[in-house]
């Protein structure tokens, strides 16, 4: 049988994973594993990853392994309420990532309030840190965000006002 590395015992996606290959019809052919730690699954794609070795499992897109290991993800039906809420034969529903600021912010800084609203979560660029980071043991943090200010510049630039991206300009140039 193939293993599937799962889910730590008691995270919601055990249940979801394990249904999952039932849905599937895959019980015959697939043994889901249940790792003891969040470590001990990244450590368990990390050593199949190092030996070139396959590897089944669940990961979380944001999880530094699905950052900065060359990964394929699987082709599962698209998310459906009907199916998740049936037989979960389908894939998961993207996460959606919602930025909340207490109500006072917006009047005391409403600078911050805007640059929130232009602001986006997106998986790629926060990817471009953690591979560098990654690529760079030791970095520090501070150096890591430099790093990206002065490599991504379309990106970040349009979540701030032109004067305040002038300003980060000239920081960054020194």
């Amino acid at each position: 049988k193939a293993r599937l590395v799962s889910c730590v015992v008691g995270w919601s996606c055990e249940t979801v994973n394990s249904a999952q290959i039932e849905a599937y019809g895959l019980l015959d052919h697939v043994e889901v594993i249940n790792p003891g730690s969040q470590d001990a699954m990244f450590a368990d794609l990390q050593g199949a990853y190092d030996k070139q070795e396959p590897w089944l499992g669940y990961m979380w897109g944001t999880a530094d392994p699905a950052l900065t290991l060359d990964l394929v993800l699987l082709e599962e039906p698209a998310y459906s309420d009907e199916c998740w809420n049936t037989t979960k034969a389908c894939g998961y529903e993207d996460a959606t990532i919602l930025i909340a600021v207490h109500p006072s912010l917006t009047t005391s800084a409403p600078d911050v309030v805007q640059f929130l609203r232009n602001w986006g979560f997106n998986i790629d660029e926060y990817k471009k840190v953690a591979k560098h980071s990654a690529d760079n043991p030791g970095i520090e943090t501070k150096d890591a965000a430099v790093w990206y200010l002065k490599n991504n510049e379309s990106a970040w630039s349009s979540w701030i006002p032109a004067d305040v991206a002038t300003k980060v300009k000239e920081a960054l140039a020194k």
